[in-house]
């Protein structure tokens, strides 16, 4: 039976909570049994009650896990040396930041970058009004101690509005970004494969992708996520290194040293920007050829027309001729009559 004069200090934070631990300090008993006092914060309300017999025990906010006798202190014991070190960790986590030796992006990393980010943010953002995805975004996320850490992953998909952000606030969005991505360079490969991947697991992220575009592990596409029971689980590439993902609806397609995303719906494998450019730039050359054949056509009119208004002119101009010789003739005719009239009346005066 748990003493009276005993003070413990139990966790009772979930995984993936938009609030990070805090300390639930229960002073359980009076000397006679009753409850003597359980104090908590307001967003993880912790109930308890202990007593004697085998009913005691502390039934704990909305997991509404019920702990009785020596084993619930036994268990709490545990789940408190867990969470201190997760608190640990969480408090030791060094933030992403632009002095950071890790944030320096090769060739690699950029184009990696670049083939993920913009078309996927292009592709969903029509169809997926309620996803929101951006790049190299800083997530801002409280602490234990209640001060606020910061992440910069290379892609995050998130259920939040889509609209312009200059930083991701969990605490306001109510949420981690459910999708995580982070490209592997040289001087982030411990953090990205080990650090981050306990971090996003804390933070409550469903599926982290880790993708190294240059395979130096024998692999390029990996990750973590949560089974149907929550569990934080490794997340293996299938035979051909793709990882189907769930809140993307798009598989992860690992192709050379980019990464690609195909979406089996639609059978389709959505374009990145080279792609993307060569498709305008054809269209570009299309248009520009049907500017030119336009251009041909309406030289040939314009021509056709000249040649039609030459015509017209010569008709006019044949008309005219023939209204002159008929005026000529008719005019010759008149002349004619009028010699033959003079010449007759010359006859009858001789």
């Amino acid at each position: 039976m748990y003493r009276a004069e005993t003070t413990l200090v139990a966790r009772t934070w979930r995984r993936g909570a938009p609030f990070l631990p805090v300390d639930h300090v229960c002073q359980p008993l009076t000397v006679d049994g009753s409850v003597r006092s359980v104090r908590s914060l307001p967003h993880w309300q912790v109930q308890g009650a202990w007593g004697r017999g085998p009913e005691a025990g502390i039934h704990v906010g909305r997991g509404r896990a019920i702990l009785r006798g020596e084993r619930a202190i036994t268990m709490i014991e545990a789940r408190t040396r867990r969470d201190e070190d997760e608190c640990a960790f969480l408090l030791a986590f060094v933030d992403d930041t632009e002095e950071s030796p890790w944030m320096v992006a090769s060739d690699y990393h950029l184009l990696a970058l670049n083939a993920a980010v913009i078309p996927i943010r292009h592709y969903l953002g029509r169809r997926r009004p309620d996803l929101y995805v951006s790049g190299e975004l800083v997530v801002r996320f409280p602490k234990p101690d209640g001060t606020r850490g910061q992440v910069g992953p290379d892609m995050l998909a998130a259920y939040a509005p889509q609209h312009l952000r200059t930083s991701f606030d969990v605490a306001k969005e109510g949420a981690f970004p459910a999708f995580v991505l982070e490209i592997v360079s040289p001087e982030s490969d411990r953090r990205d494969k080990h650090d981050k991947a306990r971090l996003y697991e804390l933070l409550g992220a469903e599926e982290y992708a880790i993708f190294d575009p240059r395979g130096r592990q024998g692999r390029q596409l990996w990750g973590y996520r949560r089974d149907g029971r929550g569990v934080w689980l490794p997340w293996p590439g299938g035979k051909s290194g793709e990882l189907p993902s769930a809140v993307l609806g798009l598989t992860l397609v690992a192709a050379g040293f980019l990464l690609r995303f195909r979406d089996e719906a639609a059978g389709v494998l959505i374009p990145i920007l080279e792609e993307l450019d060569a498709e305008l730039a054809r269209a570009e050359a299309g248009r520009e050829q049907a500017e030119a054949a336009r251009e041909q056509a309406e030289a040939a009119c314009e021509r056709a027309e000249a040649w039609a208004t030459e015509e017209q002119a010569a008709r006019e101009q044949a008309e005219t001729a023939r209204a002159q010789e008929h005026a000529a003739r008719a005019a010759a005719d008149a002349r004619a009559q009028a010699l033959e009239a003079d010449l007759d009346r010359l006859r009858r005066q001789g």
